[in-house]
């Protein structure tokens, strides 16, 4: 008689489980892990933009003003910062607008009370054509006020703006031939000599 043999079990043997596929960032096999370095560097860079903006982002710089000097009679430079603005004209505009208002640190106006700025111009030769109020020649002082005011605009146009090389003036949007004692027929441009 045969006897039923025993039914032996025999274990499965577990697949192992499939490697994972290398990561595309790193070539490493698995998930990558964060490092602190990453982070670091990318704050450091943040904050160095912020702290370095681009030059072309500053809109203001120092610009020198030539106000007259009571104790010597001649132009001082003042330094001060007056906006740039659009364009040289624009840039023009403050720096004149700035002499109107007067010096900051000492010193003495060089355009007469009243004076105010109708219109400024460039042209391509680089000519600045400034237009100022009647007052301008109406309370004109005497001739050394005089050509301390001309000598003065001319020289704080022609030496802080790059694309001015002499500048002509109008009162009232017209040419004149004179003002009280200094021709305006002509161009006026910086004069170092009265500067001191």
């Amino acid at each position: 008689m045969r006897t039923k043999s025993a039914k032996r079990s025999i274990p499965c043997k577990k697949a192992d489980p499939p490697s994972p596929a290398p990561h595309p960032a790193c070539g490493r096999a698995g998930t990558p892990q964060k490092k602190g370095s990453f982070k670091f560097f990318l704050v450091l860079s943040l904050l160095f933009l912020l702290a370095c903006p681009p030059a072309q982002a500053r809109v203001e710089d120092w610009s020198q003003l030539y106000f007259a000097d009571p104790s010597s009679g001649y132009l001082k430079p003042e330094r001060r910062v007056v906006a740039r603005g659009e364009g040289a004209a624009a840039y023009a505009k403050n720096l004149v607008e700035a002499l109107l208002a007067g010096p900051a640190a000492g010193g003495a106006g060089i355009l007469p009370q009243g004076t105010r700025l109708l219109a400024l111009f460039v042209t391509p030769d680089g000519t600045a054509w400034v237009d100022f109020s009647g007052e301008f020649v109406g309370n004109m002082a005497a001739a050394w006020a005089e050509a301390l005011a001309l000598y003065g605009v001319s020289s704080t146009l022609c030496l802080n703006v790059e694309t001015i090389a002499r500048v002509r003036f109008l009162v009232e949007g017209a040419e004149i031939q004179a003002a009280r004692h200094l021709s305006l027929d002509r161009a006026y441009m910086e004069n170092l000599r009265l500067i001191r």
